[in-house]
């Protein structure tokens, strides 16, 4: 790979796509390549966009080369599709109404569910993927862009997918910062005086819908 890639800087072109960056070697000649005002697309094995980061550091290349040629990363992942023909509007839950509130300042009334048809298997049909991107070194790492949360969380609003799907990719250890702390606790069923609409929730209501509502990993 690496001898491929000096070969194609040799001539000199405006784009650059390598199917992934695994090893010092590579990672330098793309960020030099980066850095001299070609643009380089590539792909890197990594939890989200902020442990890109990390990822890059265990491969010996200093920040400031990254400060100045990375230009923005993007992580994804995939989530089931709801089937267009079948599936059905609901009314949402404590549970769901709070992780929406503190997520995206949303007061919502209902989602959808999958029910299940002859097009589809169990209510989902095919994938699609939710993304979180950064433009900057600082957003990358201090995650002061949209999260994979709350990207979920927009598309689960529209209908395309469930909001039990969203919490079966959201990764609780990596994907919150300090400032999404709240909503991390929300998810793992810590918080007692979370307030949703009106009223406070009822400690018994609440332990309760986060039980049924929790991705079966999470449990």
């Amino acid at each position: 790979m690496s001898t491929v890639l000096r070969s194609i800087l040799n001539q000199d072109p405006n784009v650059i796509c390598l199917s992934e960056i695994n090893n010092e070697e590579i990672a330098r000649l793309a960020l030099r390549a980066s850095s001299t005002g070609r643009i380089v697309i590539s792909t890197i094995h990594s939890k989200n966009a902020s442990t890109t980061v990390d990822m890059l550091s265990h491969m010996n290349i200093e920040t400031y080369l990254l400060a100045s040629s990375l230009s923005g990363v993007m992580s994804q992942r995939l989530v089931k599709k709801l089937c267009p023909k079948c599936r059905r509007e609901k009314e949402a839950n404590t549970f769901e109404k709070t992780i929406f509130r503190r997520a995206l300042n949303k007061n919502i009334t209902t989602l959808y569910e999958p029910v299940g048809c002859s097009d589809c298997i169990e209510g989902y049909q095919g994938r699609i993927p939710i993304a979180e991107d950064a433009d900057t070194l600082y957003s990358v790492i201090y995650k002061s862009n949209n999260t994979i949360l709350q990207d979920g969380l927009i598309m689960a609003l529209n209908g395309d997918t469930s909001f039990e799907e969203i919490l079966r990719v959201v990764d609780i250890e990596s994907d919150f910062n300090k400032d999404n702390e709240g909503i991390k606790k929300t998810i793992l069923g810590n918080t007692k005086d979370t307030k949703v609409d009106n009223g406070p929730i009822q400690t018994s209501e609440y332990n309760e819908s986060v039980e049924n509502n929790m991705a079966p990993n999470q449990q």
